[in-house]
C-alpha cells in the first residue's frame, strides 16, 4: 500500500484539515499504532474508510501524531495540503 505520512506534535482539540485532489482514505494515527500499520498489523485510528476530498479530525489528545492520506490508486498523481487549526486556549481570570 501506497501512502503519504506526515508525523505532528499537535495538541487537544487542535482540528487537522487534509484537502487531496482525488478523493483519499485519510487517518490520524498516534506512534504505536503507526508502527503497527507500516508492519501490516492491526492498529487503531481516527478517521473514517470513506474516501473524500477534504477531511476534517480534532485531536482527541495531545503528543504526537501521524497523518496518514492513503494512496489508492499509485498511478494517479495526488496533490493534496495538511492544515492545522490550534485549539483555542481557555483562561480563568
Amino acid at each position: 500500500m501506497e501512502f503519504f505520512h506526515q508525523r505532528r506534535s499537535l495538541n487537544q482539540g487542535d482540528a487537522v484539515v487534509v484537502r487531496c485532489s482525488h478523493k483519499s482514505k485519510v487517518k490520524l494515527i498516534d506512534d504505536p499504532n503507526f508502527r503497527a500499520f507500516e508492519s501490516g498489523r492491526r492498529y487503531q485510528y481516527l478517521g473514517d474508510e470513506t474516501a473524500r476530498l477534504e477531511t476534517r479530525l480534532v485531536v482527541p489528545n495531545g503528543g504526537n501524531w501521524n497523518i496518514v492520506i492513503d494512496l489508492s490508486f499509485p498511478n494517479v498523481p495526488v496533490t493534496h495540503s495538511v492544515q492545522v487549526f490550534q485549539a483555542a486556549a481557555s483562561y480563568i481570570l
